[in-house]
C-alpha cells in the first residue's frame, strides 16, 4: 500500500532544517516548503524582467509541439531530463556539449544582484547538514549544468511524472557516483502566475506496479486523480522546495493570466557515502 505523503512547510527561521535530504531520501518526507527562503522583492523584480514577449528568442522550448506543454528553459538546450524532443533523453555528450556551450545564459538574464549558484549552494548546506554541496563532473572532468530557469506562459502546464531518471543513458556517469536511492528536485520561486501554476503531488510512487498509463504511453491523468491522494501546493516568489521528485509523481497546474509563472531549480542527490550533496539540471 502506498504511503501516505508526508510534507512540512517551514522557514530559515522555524523548524530545523538539517535533516530535510535524509528524511526524503529514507521517505520520512515527501516535500519540504521552505517559506521566503530569499527576497522575494528582489526575485520577483528579477522575472519581470524576463517575463517579455520576445523571451521565445532566446529561450529553448524543449516541448513545443505539444502546445500545452511548451516550458521555456534557460541555462541549457539539453535538459537533464526527457522531453517532447528527445523522450528518452539526449545523450550524456550532447548534454556536457551544451551544459558548456550555455554555462552562462541563465546567469546572464538574472544579473549581478544574485549569486545564484552560492545561494542555492547555502540553502542545500543548510537543509542537508553537509559542508560539501557541489556541481558534478563527469568522468572526463566536465562539468553539468548547475541550475536552469523555468517559464510557463499561460495555458501551459508541467504533465504529471516522476524523475527517476538514472536508467536514462544521460545519467551514466551520475549513477556511478551517487546514492539511486531517490532523485530530489530543488525549485526556487521567482513569480508566481496570475492564476494556476500550483504544484501538486500525488500518493503514486515510481515503483509502483499498477501506475495507471494510457495506449499511448502517457500516464493517465483521470485514473491517478481517481485513485491516489494529492496535495497541492500554492508556491510564492522566494519559496524554495526540495521535492521527493524521484519516488512521487507530481504536475504544475495549468498557468491562466498574462503573468508567467517563473521558476528556477534542477535535482539532487547525495554521493554514495551520502558525505556530499550533488545538484545538476
Amino acid at each position: 500500500m502506498t504511503k501516505p505523503l508526508i510534507s512540512v512547510e517551514t522557514t530559515r527561521n522555524g523548524n530545523s532544517l538539517a535533516n530535510s535530504v535524509s528524511d526524503i531520501y529514507d521517505g520520512l518526507l515527501d516535500v519540504v516548503v521552505l517559506r521566503r527562503a530569499l527576497d522575494p522583492e528582489l526575485l520577483l523584480s528579477l522575472a519581470k524582467s524576463m517575463d517579455q514577449p520576445d523571451a521565445d528568442k532566446t529561450w529553448f522550448r524543449p516541448n513545443a509541439v505539444i502546445p500545452t506543454e511548451d516550458i521555456y528553459i534557460l541555462g541549457t538546450d539539453v535538459p537533464a531530463t526527457p522531453t517532447c524532443k528527445a523522450p528518452r533523453g539526449a545523450s550524456l555528450e550532447s548534454y556536457l556539449e551544451s551544459a558548456s556551450k550555455h554555462a552562462t545564459s541563465a546567469a546572464a538574464v538574472i544579473g549581478e544582484k544574485f549569486e545564484v549558484q552560492s545561494e542555492v549552494t547555502s540553502l542545500i548546506r543548510e537543509m542537508s547538514g553537509r559542508q560539501s554541496v557541489e556541481i558534478p563532473r563527469s568522468s572526463d572532468g566536465r562539468g553539468y549544468t548547475p541550475y536552469t530557469l523555468r517559464l510557463l506562459r499561460e495555458g501551459k502546464q508541467i504533465s504529471v511524472h516522476h524523475d527517476y531518471h538514472y536508467p536514462l543513458a544521460l545519467y551514466r556517469d551520475l549513477a556511478q557516483i551517487v546514492d539511486t536511492t531517490t532523485l530530489i528536485s530543488f525549485l526556487l520561486v521567482l513569480q508566481r502566475p496570475t492564476e494556476g501554476g500550483a504544484l501538486i503531488v500525488y500518493g503514486l510512487n515510481s515503483d509502483d506496479p499498477q501506475q495507471p498509463q494510457l495506449p499511448n504511453g502517457w500516464w493517465d491523468i483521470r485514473a491517478i486523480e481517481e485513485r491516489y491522494e494529492r496535495t497541492r501546493f500554492d508556491l510564492f516568489p522566494g519559496d524554495f522546495v526540495l521535492l521527493a521528485s524521484g519516488r512521487r509523481f507530481h504536475r504544475v497546474e495549468p498557468v491562466a493570466g498574462k503573468t508567467s509563472r517563473i521558476t528556477l531549480g534542477g535535482f539532487l542527490a547525495f554521493d554514495k557515502t551520502r558525505e556530499r550533496v550533488l545538484f545538476w539540471s
